[in-house]
C-alpha cells in the first residue's frame, strides 16, 4: 500500500506521472512528492492489451486517475491506486454529457447489426440504437459500414435510492422532422411532462413504476411484454440479467412478472422501456440479507478476481460481495477459489453502505464444528503459546488447550514451554464446544494415565490417546 499517495490525494483526483519501470505486467510510475506507485495492466487501457508497454513507454509521462481499492473499506484503510481505464471512462461520460447538453449532432459509423437495433461507439463508449430511435427505411444490416447523424440524449433518473444519468443515442432526434425528435431538449426531466404526448400522459406511467406485464414474444437480446398499455413494452437482454447469453435462459412464452419502468420513449412511438434486473437484486439482497441471518453456508456461482491481489468478487443471489484473501482457509488453492468449489458464509451485511463480505475461512470453522462432538479424539499442530494455555490448529480449526487442561497435577505457564513447542503435534480430547461462537475446548489431562504423565512423558499419553479417549467417552 503506497500510504504518501493516500495521504497526499483524495480519490478522483488526476495526477502527473512519469514510467520509471516497465515491464509486461505493471509499470512503476513517478509522481513529485510520493514514493513510486505500480499501475497494472488491467486498468492500463481500455482495449484488451498482451503488455503494458503497448500504452506505456520508459520515460514518458502521462495523467493517471486517482481511485480507491475495492477491497479498502473491508480492511479499513483508503489505499489509493492509479488507473487509466477510470480516467478515460470518466471523460468520455463528460464528453457525452456535454454533447448532450449542446444538442450537437454527431455522425457516427454503424459498426454491428441486430434485428433489435444497430450497434455503434461514441466517445469510445458502445451503445446500441435500438429500432425505436432509428428513423430510416434501410435494413438494419445494410446500415453496417455507414455513417449515421445521431444525437446523445441525457435522461436524468432520480428516485429514493439513487440519483444518475442514462445516456441514450438516437438517430431519430437528429434527422427526424417529428416535433419530438427535433425540437426537444436533449436532457430530459422525466418530470416535465410537456415533452410527452397526451396519449402518453394520459396513462399513469412514470419512471421507476412497477408494474405487471406478460411476456408476448421473445428473441434472443430482447423480449416484448403486455403491460396493458398503447404498445407492447420492451425489456433488453442487458436488463434483465447480466448472465444470460438469451432472453430465452430467464423468460419463457405467457410468464407474469413485474417489471420497472427504465425509459418512457418521448419520440411518438408511445412505447416503455422495462428493466427486471433492479427488482431481482433488490429480491436478491433480501436473500442475502436471510442468508446471513440464518448462517447459511453457501457455494457461490461466480468468483472473479478483483485484479489487485486483495481478494475476489462473488457473485451470490445477483448481488455482489467482497471475499478477502485473507479469509481463505489454510491450503486452499487458486484453482478451488476460481472453479468456485470452496464453501462460504456472510462475515459482514451492511445493507445501506452496500458492503457485504464474505469469508471461506468462517465456512470452513462452522462446517468442521458440526462433526466435531465432545470426546472425540483430535490430532493439531501447537500455533501459539500463551501464559494460559496453547492455541491448536486443527482440520482449519483452531482450538484452545487451557493450561487448567493440560495436566491432571497444577502446572505453571513456565511448564508450558518446558512440554510444548511451536509445530509440535499434539493429540486431545474435545471436552466442550460453543457452535454459535465459533469455541471449542480440549483436553490431554483427561487422556493421562496417571497424574502428571503430560509433563514426565508426553509421547507416552499419546500413544494411549485412543483407549482413554474411549474411556471418556463411555463416561457421558
Amino acid at each position: 500500500m503506497n500510504d504518501q499517495l493516500s495521504r497526499k490525494f483524495k480519490r478522483g483526483d488526476i495526477v502527473l506521472g512519469k514510467v520509471i519501470e516497465i515491464e509486461p505486467s505493471k509499470a512503476l510510475i513517478e509522481i513529485e512528492g510520493c514514493e513510486p506507485v505500480h499501475i497494472i495492466k488491467e486498468v492500463a487501457s481500455t482495449q484488451e492489451i498482451e503488455s503494458i508497454e503497448e500504452v506505456l513507454q520508459l520515460n514518458q509521462t502521462y495523467e493517471f486517475l486517482v481511485v480507491r481499492d475495492c477491497g479498502a473499506e473491508y480492511y479499513n484503510y483508503d489505499e489509493l491506486y492509479l488507473s487509466i481505464v477510470d480516467l478515460e471512462s470518466s471523460r468520455s461520460k463528460k464528453r457525452l454529457e456535454q454533447l448532450a447538453i449542446e444538442n450537437v449532432t454527431v455522425y457516427i459509423k454503424v459498426f454491428q447489426a441486430f434485428e433489435y437495433g444497430v450497434s455503434v461507439i461514441v466517445e469510445n463508449k458502445s451503445f446500441i440504437i435500438s429500432n425505436i430511435h432509428l428513423k430510416t427505411k434501410t435494413p438494419n444490416q445494410e446500415l453496417v459500414g455507414t455513417t449515421i447523424p445521431c444525437k446523445v440524449i441525457l435522461i436524468k433518473q432520480e428516485n429514493d435510492n439513487y440519483n444518475y444519468n442514462y445516456i441514450v443515442v438516437s438517430h431519430c432526434w437528429a434527422v427526424s422532422d417529428n416535433k419530438h425528435c427535433t425540437n426537444n431538449p436533449n436532457t430530459i426531466d422525466r418530470d416535465n411532462t410537456s415533452l410527452i404526448d397526451n396519449s402518453i400522459t394520459q396513462q399513469p406511467y412514470a419512471f421507476g413504476d412497477v408494474v405487471v406485464g406478460k411476456v408476448i414474444k421473445i428473441e434472443k437480446d430482447y423480449a416484448f411484454v403486455d403491460v396493458s398499455a398503447e404498445k407492447p413494452a420492451y425489456v433488453a437482454l442487458r436488463d434483465i440479467s447480466l448472465q444470460a447469453k438469451s432472453c430465452e435462459e430467464v423468460l419463457h412464452l405467457n410468464l407474469i412478472r413485474e417489471f420497472r419502468i427504465l425509459v418512457i420513449y418521448r419520440d411518438g412511438s408511445h412505447t416503455l422501456a422495462l428493466s427486471r434486473r433492479d427488482i431481482d437484486y433488490e429480491i436478491g439482497l433480501k436473500r442475502v440479507e436471510q442468508m446471513q441471518e440464518e448462517d447459511v453456508i453457501f457455494y457461490p456461482p461466480s468468483i472473479k478476481e478483483t485484479g489487485r491481489g486483495n481478494g475476489y468478487i462473488v457473485r451470490v443471489e445477483g448481488v455482489i460481495a467482497f471475499l478477502p484473501a485473507n479469509h481463505l482457509g489454510n491450503n486452499i488453492t487458486e484453482k478451488e477459489v476460481l472453479e468456485r468449489k470452496i464453501p462460504l458464509q456472510f462475515l459482514e451485511f451492511d445493507k445501506e453502505r452496500s458492503r457485504i463480505v464474505v469469508s471461506n475461512r468462517k465456512a470452513l470453522v462452522k462446517l468442521r464444528l458440526e462433526q466435531l462432538q465432545v470426546g472425540n479424539l483430535i490430532i493439531g499442530k501447537i500455533l501459539a503459546i500463551k501464559e494460559y494455555g496453547l492455541f491448536i490448529y486443527t482440520d482449519n480449526l483452531a482450538v484452545l488447550l487451557h493450561i487448567s487442561e493440560v495436566s491432571q497435577i497444577s502446572i505453571s505457564s513456565e511448564d508450558l514451554n518446558n512440554i510444548f513447542k511451536v509445530d509440535d503435534e499434539i493429540k486431545a480430547i474435545v471436552v466442550s464446544m460453543d457452535i454459535y461462537k465459533g469455541r471449542v475446548a480440549v483436553s490431554t489431562k483427561e487422556l493421562e494415565i496417571e497424574p502428571g504423565n503430560m509433563l514426565k512423558d508426553p509421547q507416552l499419553v499419546y500413544r494411549n490417546a485412543e483407549i482413554m479417549a474411549a474411556k471418556y467417552r463411555s463416561k457421558l
